[in-house]
Parts: structure tokens; sequence; C-alpha cells
């Protein structure tokens, strides 16, 4: 007899255009999280100073996609905003858009563990 394991995958797919590709939000990743908090910094920064010279706006969108890309994977970027180097304001309707999914996914998840590691939980100790 084999024995087996099926961890549960909490991971959420959004539909991200009209020919059916999806990005993938992963709130089990233990540091998806905090790598989302900290390309929404990166970008609210990038958004600030849009004034900037070409060079400056340019850099910007060059390590906005990067960060993007290393979350949502090789070609990301591409399929949500159709370029490879999307502008700031481009990544702040993202964030307006995901932020609540990630928030719900994050929410939800913290939900079932205080649920299965309730001290009132039969078996656990106070």
């Amino acid at each position: 007899m084999q024995n087996e394991i099926r961890v549960k995958s909490t991971e959420i797919r959004v539909g991200v255009n009209d020919a059916g590709d999806y990005i993938v939000v992963r709130p089990e990743d233990a540091t998806w999280v905090k790598r989302f908090m900290q390309f929404a910094d990166q970008v609210k920064t990038a958004a600030s100073n849009v004034q900037g010279n070409v060079d400056s706006v340019a850099q910007a969108a060059v390590a906005m996609s990067e960060s993007f890309e290393a979350m949502f994977g090789e070609g990301s970027s591409e399929k949500v905003f159709g370029a490879q180097y999307p502008s700031s304001l481009q990544m702040v309707e993202f964030l307006e858009q995901i932020t609540p999914i990630v928030q719900e996914a994050v929410n939800k998840r913290k939900a079932e563990l205080d649920k299965k590691y309730n001290v009132n939980r039969t078996g656990a100790t106070k």
C-alpha cells in the first residue's frame, strides 16, 4: 500500500484579459504577501514621482515590472497590461483592483487558522 498526502492549496486564479489568461495570488506562500506589500509601496512611490525625468520614470517602470513578474510569473506584465513595462498609472489601477482580492484571501486564511488552532477546540491546552 502506498501512502499519500494532499495539502490544501489556496491559490486564487484571477482572470486578467479576454484571452483567458490569469495570474495567481498565493496567500499560503510565506513571502508572497510581504512581497505584495513591498510592491504596493514601490508603485505608490513611482506614482508620486511621475513628474520626474524620462529616465527616472523608465527606471521605475522596469523595477515595477520586475517586482510584478517576480510575484505573478514571467510574462505576467504582458498578460495584464499588454506591455512589458507598464506605466505607474496602470500599476495603481491594478493595485486598486487586486488589493481587495488579496485582503479577502488573507482574511479567509487567517479565519481558517484561528478556527483550527483556537484554544477552545477539542484537545487544546490552555
